[in-house]
């Protein structure tokens, strides 16, 4: 639910630039921004008990997300708003790519377990 209501502040932010509209872009950061690495390091808390690699691959990205948002909020003039906010949002895109070719890699390898335990397709037909 908070990665969904992330998304959907990310599509509103990317939707009205700050030099067009700066008060919808605000309320979708407000949303974009922080939602993503704290729903992550709450995926890891709930999954990481159960399965070791997305616990300890949601911890090492979530955590500099955190670290990001934390620096865009008590420093911003630090680097720039634009670096610490990239901070707190890319370790994010990461985590998606690698969540999915996990997904995928399971699910290839089920499927050549299937297919090796009933080479023949019998069972289910």
């Amino acid at each position: 639910m908070l990665l969904a209501l992330a998304g959907a502040g990310q599509v509103l932010a990317g939707l009205s630039p700050e030099d067009v509209n700066g008060g919808l872009h605000v309320l979708g950061a407000l949303f974009g921004i922080p939602l993503p690495p704290i729903a992550i390091l709450l995926l890891a808390a709930s999954v990481g008990p159960v399965d070791r690699m997305v616990g300890v691959l949601s911890v090492t990205l979530g955590l500099p997300g955190v670290v990001g948002l934390a620096l865009m909020i008590a420093a911003p003039g630090l680097s720039g708003v634009g670096a610490t906010e990239r901070l707190a949002a890319y370790p994010t895109y990461v985590w998606t790519i690698a969540i999915g070719s996990i997904v995928l890699a399971r699910r290839a390898t089920t499927a050549a377990d299937q297919a090796v335990a009933d080479p023949g397709g019998q069972a289910n037909g």
